[in-house]
């Protein structure tokens, strides 16, 4: 795959670690600290008829997985790097043929754009999946337990993780430079937070093989995620932009899954910068001097429109998402775990983040 990599820095670009924002391919790292996944922990729910198996052969159904990435010798598979990935043109994959293999998208490239849109396909890497298969000696509607789903941080390591970022020269210099009357202990809670609020892009999410049906759970849902927008993916502070060929003149690109995009809707462009934002990330920066920004609102309202993320959260789980299972007959499933690129808790510019998952299925419904 002949993937243009372009490295997003962030504030404090020169310590290596680029900032986390949105499901491009070439938003990718110059290092090799990246998000991890350190335990994950699949568990039935203390029902003696519902089972789990990773092979889903008979004598192979136990009722609970447990996987460190420190271990080699594991069933499951090793998923170690995280990048942000996203459910964007998921309707490509579920409106075809049965799948056995979800599919998650980047962007291959930022330019040329075909019709002004950038070109998107499937990611091969940077994210969690695993083929498994429930089985229940009677006929059951089984459901992930929403009480028992968690993703959460691992501050101690985070912690660790702060002190040897701040070990870096450039890195102090920079926050000198941004933060001048900062001491050490406000450095490290600034970086700190940033790592332990990644667990709020995270995404889990189930494809049921044999009905083709891929549901997402957002464990920390609070609102709707727009698939789209404008970005600041280079890191030079604006927003990205385009030559209309037409007029030969700068416009801000509009990312993500968009339809109608001539329904676009565009000011006039401007005389001096836009105001910069009280923090840098690629979603929110500037409209430089001499660019047509783009107007999400009055687009919208014009017939543009961006997809919006189908996910469910804690509380809409039960209600939402299902698996039938037919007495004795293992079931496969297809369990994701992923950054969501657009999520806008996406924009840690300090990877390295150590977080553990764990969650546990149920029968939420007993068959005649």
């Amino acid at each position: 795959m002949n993937i243009r990599k372009v490295i997003i820095t962030s504030l404090v670009g020169s310590i290596g670690i680029a900032v986390l924002s949105l499901s491009l391919s070439f938003a990718w790292y110059n290092t090799s600290e990246n998000l991890y996944l350190d335990t994950l922990e699949i568990r039935v729910s203390g029902q003696q008829s519902l089972l789990i198996s990773t092979s889903g052969e008979d004598g192979s159904f136990v009722e609970s997985l447990k996987y460190h990435i420190d271990e080699t010798d594991n069933t499951l598979i090793n998923a170690g790097l995280f990048q942000p990935v996203s459910s964007m043109f998921k309707s490509k994959w579920l409106e075809d043929d049965l799948k056995t293999e979800p599919e998650l998208y980047i962007y291959t490239n930022s330019e040329p754009f075909d019709e002004f849109a950038p070109q998107e396909e499937a990611a091969q890497w940077g994210y969690y999946s695993q083929h498994l298969y429930l089985y229940s000696s009677s006929t059951v509607n089984a459901t992930v337990d929403p009480e028992s789903l968690v993703v959460e941080e691992m501050a101690q390591l985070n912690s660790d993780y702060a002190y040897k970022l701040m070990s870096q020269k450039h890195v102090m210099d920079t926050y000198k430079e941004e933060h001048p009357d900062w001491n050490k202990k406000q450095i490290h809670d600034d970086i700190l937070s940033e790592l332990n609020e990644m667990k709020k892009c995270m995404r889990i999410a189930l494809l049921d093989v044999p009905s083709n049906k891929f549901y997402i759970i957002d464990p920390y849902k609070d609102g709707e995620t727009m698939l789209g927008g404008r970005a600041d993916l280079f890191a030079n502070k604006y927003y990205d932009t385009y030559v209309n060929p037409n007029n030969k003149e700068l416009y801000e690109v509009i990312y993500g899954e968009v339809t109608g995009r001539k329904n676009a809707v565009y000011l006039d462009a401007r005389d001096t910068d836009s105001e910069a934002p009280a923090r840098y990330t690629s979603f929110d920066s500037r409209t430089k001097a001499g660019v047509h920004a783009f107007d999400l609102e009055a687009s919208l309202e014009n017939g543009l429109e961006i997809k919006k993320e189908e996910s469910y959260g804690l509380d809409e789980i039960e209600s939402n998402i299902y698996i039938p299972l037919k007495a004795g007959q293992p079931r496969e499933i297809v369990l994701m775990a992923y950054m969501e690129g657009w999520d806008r808790d996406c924009t840690n510019k300090h990877m390295g983040s150590n977080f553990n998952i764990d969650l546990e299925f149920k029968i939420s419904e007993e068959k005649q």
